[in-house]
């Protein structure tokens, strides 16, 4: 039985509908509740007064939080990242103990993909409109030549 968790998100306050439903997954229940972060339905900031089953908190883009490192933000028991990142972090981490993490052990991974949701990962997106602007597209020819060489 999991309660009062404390998942990281990178957009925080403003949390993202899949770091939600990543959430929600952990806890197994179709009514879990929420709070520190923005609705997308009314675009108010939704307070914590303690009952809730998840929290969100303000995360860097690494895994620190969840080892408890981060000089910049409290530790989280749960972050919403990506399989080449994110766990590949915590593949490639030695903890104090000097065994190397291992995936179903010392940490779970819950797949979206699985539950056919999809989301807009390290993807491109833009708007046909703004793109039929001559310079519009211009620049975001150069911006992709620049991300091929490397910021």
């Amino acid at each position: 039985d999991l309660k009062n968790i404390k998942f990281g998100s990178t957009s925080w306050p403003k949390v993202p509908a899949y770091a939600r439903v990543s959430a929600s997954i952990m806890t197994a229940e179709a009514n879990t509740t929420f709070c520190s972060y923005v609705s997308p339905k009314t675009g108010e900031y939704v307070a914590c007064n303690g009952t809730e089953d998840i929290s969100f908190h303000p995360v860097g883009f690494g895994i620190q939080e969840l080892l408890g490192t981060s000089e910049s933000f409290d530790p989280v028991h749960a972050i919403g990242g990506t399989s080449y990142d994110h766990v590949g972090q915590l593949l490639a981490t030695r903890p104090e103990n000097g065994k190397l993490f291992k995936v179903n052990v010392d940490f779970q991974v819950f797949d979206l993909a699985s539950l056919r949701m999809s989301t807009m990962e390290d993807g491109i997106v833009v708007n046909r409109t703004w793109l039929s602007d001559p310079t519009n597209k211009a620049t975001l020819v150069k911006f992709l030549k620049g991300m091929h060489k490397g910021w």
